[in-house]
């Protein structure tokens, strides 16, 4: 949203923000009561990073991320690496630093997305590992993957 307060972002990316954010989670709840999800959070303030540390921290775990596996909306790294990152992203960095390591090759408009705050960036569910794969195998069904990002269907 940011992006689109500086005029950085098209009006084409700019849309399909809002229609993914109007309904990224909606199915994605439902599927995961199918699953008897342990608990779940949506990704908001803290951005996936800082989400994914509390988990980790309140359930004695580590938690590892395949980076190039989270989608990110169109647009979202050339704003990144133009300069645009909100300034709670930085404070979510600071957090999540404290009780993560990065891999060498991580970027750092990818790293900064990942500490992003978003006003609606999905959901982090935690499942028993056994349903782990039909979980997903459901939400690719009943969910589209398109323009790097998921679509409620």
């Amino acid at each position: 949203m940011a992006g689109k307060r500086i005029g950085e972002v098209s009006d084409e990316d700019y849309r399909i923000a809002l229609d993914t954010m109007k309904l990224l989670n909606k199915n994605g709840a439902r599927i995961m009561q199918e699953f008897s999800a342990r608990c779940a959070t949506d990704i908001t303030g803290f951005g996936l990073l800082g989400h994914v540390r509390k988990m980790a921290m309140a359930s004695k775990c580590t938690i590892r991320i395949k980076s190039a596996m989270v989608p990110f909306l169109p647009g979202s790294f050339e704003l990144a690496n133009k300069g645009c990152i909100p300034g709670a992203a930085f404070r979510n960095q600071e957090f999540v630093e404290k009780g993560c390591s990065f891999h060498s090759s991580l970027d750092y408009a990818r790293k900064m997305l990942l500490c992003d705050a978003q006003t609606s960036g999905g959901l982090l569910i935690c499942i028993k590992p056994d349903n782990a794969e039909n979980m997903v195998g459901k939400l690719r069904t009943r969910l589209s993957f398109q323009h790097g990002h998921w679509r409620g269907c």
